[in-house]
């Protein structure tokens, strides 16, 4: 079995209607949970937060992507930590930025990080106090105290959905580079 990977830039919802007329037979996300009538959420690994829906009309690629998966665990039971280490860790040289990360910084008030408004519990803005909650906020209180030979602030910019927050990335008009 080859696989073909296509990179969507279609809502998720778009996506499972792809994976329910047979036009996908699987779609990869970090935030796609899907609906268990349609479609089967499946991730193995480790606290990965990409999630793997196969539709509920192909059980030869779930049984597949099964088998793959325990493959790469079974060749290399360290394969979780080493992602971790590779990608998530906050240890070493990690724990500080180099010069010209300084200077990208020193360049700006903030980095400003863009969300989908009214998203929790991963992100909202109270309109009562204007602060951000969930947890997107956890994250960058964390964030900012992480890196040791530099202060994070950060501007969290809400939008009203994922198309409009990419519309303004590539235009440059609220993140210029």
């Amino acid at each position: 079995m080859e696989a073909q990977l296509i990179e969507l830039t279609i809502t998720e919802n778009e996506s499972f209607e792809m994976l329910n007329k047979g036009e996908l037979d699987t779609y990869i996300s970090i935030d796609g949970y899907g609906n268990p009538e349609e479609a089967v959420p499946f991730y193995k690994l480790g606290s990965s937060d990409y999630y793997f829906a196969v539709t509920n009309k192909r059980p030869d690629v779930f049984e597949e992507l099964e088998n793959a998966l325990n493959r790469i665990n079974s060749e290399n039971r360290y394969f979780n930590q080493h992602l971790y280490e590779k990608y998530m860790s906050s240890t070493g040289g990690n724990l500080f930025f180099s010069p010209t990360e300084n200077d990208w910084l020193a360049s700006r008030s903030a980095v400003r990080v863009g969300y989908v408004d009214n998203y929790l519990p991963f992100c909202d803005k109270d309109d009562a106090s204007d602060k951000l909650n969930g947890a997107l906020n956890d994250f960058l209180e964390y964030s900012s105290g992480v890196i040791q030979n530099a202060e994070l602030k950060f501007e969290p910019l809400p939008f009203a959905n994922l198309q409009e927050a990419l519309d303004a990335l590539r235009a440059c008009s609220v993140f210029p580079l």
